[in-house]
């Protein structure tokens, strides 16, 4: 059997080996004791104060340019959505005006107001076809515009549509 301090190898010789210390390897909290052991310790405790700071510096710089990013976000996510809503507001207001089969389609402007939005309707005659046999109607093509606008951040904001109407009037 092999005593704890020999150590037995092939052949038979043997030799002292020093016994393994139960202590914890150099510059642990233990080694406390030894001589240069604080200066290791202080080395291996964590980060120092300039690393802190700069590494507060980044987080803080990086913060201020994710709000500003997060800033023009929400400041187009707004300007889309107002955008949205003028387009719905001009494509009920075509709708309406042009519903009745054109008895309103005179040249002309008319101008009005739904929720925040101002809408301004202009009728543009653009050909008229003459009656082709004597009682047959004259045809009259109108080119009706709606223009929305509204304020956004001090700008005045638009947006438009258009469409083509025919309308068919009976000579005179």
């Amino acid at each position: 059997m092999a005593d704890a301090g020999l150590d037995i190898r092939e052949g038979g010789a043997c030799r002292d080996v020093p016994e393994q210390s139960a202590l914890p390897p150099r510059g642990h909290l233990w080694d406390a004791g030894r001589p240069g052991a604080a200066a290791r310790y202080r080395r291996q405790a964590g980060f120092t104060l300039m690393e802190v700071l700069v590494a507060l510096a980044l987080l803080s710089l990086m913060a201020g340019v994710l709000l500003q990013v997060m800033t023009v976000g929400l400041r187009a996510q707004k300007s889309s959505q107002m955008s949205v809503q003028a387009l719905e507001v001009a494509g009920r207001v075509l709708q309406e005006f042009t519903r009745d089969g054109g008895s309103r389609l005179t040249q002309g402007r008319r101008v009005g107001q739904e929720g925040g939005f101002t809408y301004q309707i202009t009728v543009d005659p653009q050909f008229a076809v003459p009656p082709i046999t004597p009682g047959s109607p004259r045809v009259t093509c109108f080119l009706v515009r709606v223009t929305v606008s509204w304020q956004e951040r001090g700008r005045t904001r638009s947006v438009a549509l258009a469409t083509m109407r025919t309308v068919a009037q009976k000579a005179a």
